[in-house]
Order: C-alpha cells, then sequence, then structure tokens
C-alpha cells in the first residue's frame, strides 16, 4: 500500500506525480480569515488564513496534532472559532450550527464511519438526500403528490451514486454488517447524497489498497471536473502529492505553508516538520522525469 518506505528516497512519499484532472477556476468558494481556536490554555488553530478555489482539489496536511481535525471541524460548524472569519461562497457562516452549514452544500467524512449503522445503505443515502430534498413538512406527514414526486427522484439519485461508487449490490445490506472498508465508501456515498459544491474529505485513503486508492483519486478527480471542490486531510504523502492542486500545511496549529505540491514538497519547514532535520534532501520528480508522461 502507498505510504510506507522512507519518504526521503527518490520516488518516496514526498514524490510530485501531475494529476489529469480539469484546471481549478479562480473563484475563491472556501475562505479563512485568521481562524484561531483555544481549548483551556492550549491554542489548536492559531491565525490561520486560507484560500480555496473552485473546483479544486486542496490538500490540508501536516504532523499528528497539527489542527487539522479542529480545522475541518471549524468549517463544518461542529465548534465555534475564539476569532477570525469563515466564508463560504462570500457568505459569513462563522460559527453556523453544521445543518445550516450543509444546507448551504458543504459536506464531510471523518476518520470513523458516521452513518445509522442499524439501517442499510439505501436507507443511510435516502436520510442523507433529504437535506436538500423539496419537501415541506405537511408534504412529508400528508403523503402529498409533491412528497411522492421528490421521494422518487431521491432513490434515483441515491441509486445513481450506488452505481457510481460500486455500491449497488450493497444496497439493501445493513451498514454494521459491511467490512469498515465498505463502511468508508458508503459513509462517501452518504456525502455525495447531499448534493454537495464542498466535499471535506477526513483521511479517505487509510486502510485502502494501492489499486482502491488510483480508483478514488479518480473518482475525485471527476467530481472536481462536474464542478464540485474538495478539502481533503490526508496522511498518505504519494495520494496528497498526486491528487491535490493546492496544498496548506500545518504544524502546531500555525500554517507554515502554502503553494503548490512541488513548492510545498521543497520547503524546508515542511520537510522539517516530517522528517527532522536533514529533511531538505527530498527529492521532488515530476511525472514527466519518472517517464510516465510522453
Amino acid at each position: 500500500m502507498p505510504g510506507g518506505g522512507d519518504l526521503a528516497a527518490p520516488g518516496g512519499a514526498f514524490s510530485v506525480v501531475a494529476g489529469l484532472k480539469p484546471a481549478p477556476t479562480e473563484e475563491v468558494i472556501l475562505r479563512l480569515d485568521g481562524i484561531t481556536r483555544r481549548f483551556g490554555g492550549v491554542c489548536a488553530v492559531d491565525d490561520l488564513s486560507m484560500r480555496v478555489s473552485r473546483r479544486s482539489i486542496h490538500g490540508l496536511i501536516g504532523p499528528n496534532g497539527s489542527g487539522k481535525t479542529t480545522t475541518f471541524n471549524l468549517i463544518a460548524g461542529e465548534i465555534a472559532p475564539s476569532s477570525g472569519a469563515i466564508f463560504f461562497k462570500g457568505r459569513d457562516i462563522t460559527g453556523s450550527p453544521p445543518h445550516r452549514i450543509a444546507r448551504l452544500g458543504i459536506a464531510r467524512t471523518f476518520q470513523a464511519t458516521d452513518l445509522f449503522p442499524e439501517f442499510s445503505v439505501a436507507q443511510n443515502l435516502m436520510i442523507a438526500a433529504q437535506l436538500r430534498a423539496p419537501m415541506g413538512f405537511w408534504s412529508s406527514v400528508l403523503r402529498t403528490p409533491r412528497y411522492a414526486t421528490a421521494r422518487g427522484k431521491m432513490r434515483q439519485r441515491v441509486d445513481a451514486i450506488l452505481e457510481r461508487l460500486r455500491l449497488i449490490e450493497m444496497r439493501d445490506m445493513i451498514v454494521r454488517d459491511l467490512p469498515h472498508r465498505q463502511q468508508k465508501a458508503v459513509a462517501l456515498a452518504n456525502a455525495l447524497a447531499t448534493d454537495p459544491e464542498l466535499l471535506m474529505l477526513d483521511e479517505p485513503a487509510a486502510g485502502l489498497t494501492h489499486q482502491e486508492i488510483e480508483d478514488i483519486m479518480s473518482l475525485y478527480r471527476s467530481l472536481c471536473g462536474e464542478g464540485r471542490t474538495i478539502l481533503i486531510v490526508e496522511h498518505n504523502m504519494r495520494t496528497v502529492m498526486a491528487l491535490c492542486d493546492r496544498i496548506t500545511v500545518l504544524n502546531h496549529g500555525r500554517k507554515i505553508a502554502e503553494g503548490m505540491p512541488s513548492e510545498v514538497a521543497n520547503n524546508e519547514l515542511v520537510l522539517e516538520a516530517y522528517l527532522g532535520k536533514g529533511g531538505s534532501q527530498v527529492r521532488v520528480r515530476s511525472r514527466r522525469e519518472r517517464g510516465v508522461v510522453q
């Protein structure tokens, strides 16, 4: 599985592989302005500013305890910042509750799957799909024609997502009976069922085989080609360097670097944070240098 071995070796985790994906736009969909979050005397995120472009894949990386998950929680409304502001499509969402942020078009996955284990795969996705469905309270209670039409469209969308993620054969299986790897796939399908514009992924490659990682990378690129934006936290450096258009690096809650993968991979602060002194010997190679691109 990718991610092991000597990070500093030629072809190691900090090697950069160019991805084949439509170029991101210059439009900023997510903006963080001076975000800080303190827990008592501990500053988990310290004055973080970040811009995420529409239709891009933006990586958020750093050693353990660097503030990545806290940043995700701040964006998703799980916790409020101590100071600073968060904007989505130009709208201030600072401190908004998670359900309102989700309705605006932000969805996230977690390191541990966050599903209804006693429900089927399809039932989980149907619950998620209701977030953006045009059904009022009384339509749902009275089972009006409007409700029936909306439910029919939701089922079609759920089945299309399951087909795309190769989960259709598991449609009626109970989630708790699935292996963890397949539960992670269902969690991604669940997020897609909300029809998000911004998809936040927390360590999606963990536990996957090399081929499965290649498959999800292809999926993410196609999602961006359809107009979605992805913000990803991932410890697999080969995946990050191959997939992302731009990367923000955190260490001890502060941003220490930001830029294209090749720029980040050559940044001495980043190499020192991951590898210690001497990390600058890491070699960055493009696909062309490796003979992958003709």
